[in-house]
């Protein structure tokens, strides 16, 4: 009865602004439990809030060891790897603007490989296979590792579903954006002038 409560009490001390006692509170069942992976899941997406990157992956992969199809430690497996990527270009960049003569060390790089892994294989269930968010993500760490050849697959499986998702701006500001950044200015007018035309 007690682990049941778990998240009931871990949301509670959320709500009230302790994030410690909760991930207190979510590191004990876990120690408890192990293999409850909705309480590693939960622990992690708090790793993951403050950038405790190497945590978040080691909980996630103890979820992918006991379910390796989990959608949402597939999803967020992702997540990390990428926003660890950007924590790391971001700061590579502020060295190079600090002092242009400066190389960045572009290892970050790997890390949005890893991330692109993980979207690959989230996208193998059905539920993901046409997700706007996942190849939105995969069409930008395409664009940032500079793998042409996989960002035009992208941009040709998001063509191919205009019609699923004919109605929905969301496709529409997707396809602007990745048009734009691929120096496709016309396709990219083409999209914002739909959705100059929807409410």
């Amino acid at each position: 009865l007690d682990n049941d409560l778990t998240p009931l009490r871990t949301e509670l001390y959320a709500r009230m602004g302790k994030s410690d006692e909760a991930m207190a509170n979510l590191k004990t069942e876990i120690e408890r439990n192990p293999a409850n992976t909705g309480n590693r899941i939960q622990y992690a997406g708090m790793l993951m809030n403050q950038e405790r990157f190497d945590d978040a992956i080691a909980q996630y992969d103890a979820v992918l060891k006991a379910e390796p199809n989990n959608e949402t430690a597939l999803f967020n497996m992702a997540a990390v790897y990428k926003n660890r990527a950007v924590k790391a270009q971001m700061a590579e960049r502020a060295k190079q603007q600090a002092d242009r003569k400066y190389q960045p060390d572009e290892s970050y790089m790997k890390d949005l490989g890893t991330s692109a892994d993980y979207f690959v294989k989230l996208r193998q269930n059905f539920k993901y296979r046409d997700d706007l968010t996942v190849l939105e993500q995969l069409a930008n760490i395409y664009e940032v590792r500079r793998e042409k050849g996989r960002v035009k697959e992208i941009i040709m499986e998001l063509e191919a579903l205009r019609e699923k998702y004919a109605n929905d701006r969301k496709y529409y500001q997707i396809m602007e954006g990745v048009y734009a950044r691929n120096g496709m200015e016309d396709k990219a007018k083409e999209m914002e002038q739909t959705l100059g035309t929807m409410k």
